[in-house]
């Protein structure tokens, strides 16, 4: 659910502010999880850094500490348009294997990329790869199964946060190239299946319209998560004891209404 953000050290003193893609309250709520993990002597991967927001952002947190910025390396698809010079800088192509060793990060954050990806359950492997044991991985990407989204979709065929897909590539950091709307279930399955051991599923902010439709549908939507907890129980026991909370998460008033999903993962240490 949401963490309270915090307070930024010095931001931006001494330089250039960098807009940012993502809604601000997104970039708050990462920036609390992510460095409410970080150690001083932490490598960092900001995988799909975009013009450098959240990586100046890290880089400061470093900083303000007496350590370097360079201890966090952005990465994205392509340099053009980054800004946070002070922070290393890869350009990767998150489709293919990250050219990364075994165990090399600390910590992972990917901000709004995997709703992009053609591979993201590889993405997910490769980031599993990348990370040591114990460290962690910090991800958001927009909620489809908030009521408002679920409504969008009855009436149009796209969730709310994509439009109708475009193939150019000087679309393809827009909301058309979204072209993977996964929700919870998927994401906690695929964490499951790689090994990951602890993870924490976030919320950033709640809309309103879909607090609205949830206080107008709670009865229908209580009894109808009910009835398919209880199909799931009668599919598979073993497969609703691996899904339960998960789907209690699903029912719940911050994950109907929230705009993005969040989730913090962590890879075992043995």
């Amino acid at each position: 659910m949401p963490v309270a953000a915090h307070a930024p050290f010095a931001e931006n003193a001494g330089l250039q502010v960098i807009g940012t893609a993502s809604h601000r309250s997104t970039n708050l709520q990462a920036y609390a999880l992510i460095t409410a993990h970080l150690q001083l002597q932490h490598k960092v991967l900001d995988l799909g850094s975009g013009r450098g927001h959240l990586s100046r952002r890290i880089g400061q947190w470093f900083t303000s500490r007496g350590a370097q910025a360079s201890q966090v390396l952005a990465s994205d698809i392509a340099t053009e348009g980054f800004q946070a010079s002070e922070v290393p800088f890869q350009a990767v192509d998150f489709n293919r294997s990250l050219p990364f060793t075994d165990a090399s990060f600390d910590l992972v954050y990917s901000i709004e990329v995997f709703e992009h990806l053609h591979r993201p359950y590889d993405t997910l492997a490769q980031c599993y790869r990348i990370l040591k044991p114990g460290g962690r991985l910090v991800v958001s990407t927009p909620n489809i199964l908030q009521l408002g989204s679920r409504l969008r979709f009855f009436f149009t065929g796209f969730y709310d946060l994509y439009e109708p897909p475009s193939s150019r590539m000087e679309n393809a950091g827009r909301i058309c190239g979204h072209v993977m709307p996964l929700h919870i279930a998927y994401y906690a399955y695929s964490l499951r299946s790689l090994g990951f051991g602890e993870v924490h599923y976030h919320t950033d902010r709640l809309k309103k319209g879909a607090r609205v439709l949830r206080w107008l549908l709670l009865p229908i939507l209580s009894f109808a998560q009910w009835r398919f907890k209880r199909h799931v129980l009668r599919y598979d026991a073993q497969v609703f004891a691996e899904n339960a909370e998960i789907l209690e998460l699903m029912g719940s008033a911050d994950f109907l209404t929230s705009r993005s999903l969040m989730f913090v993962a962590t890879k075992p240490l043995g």
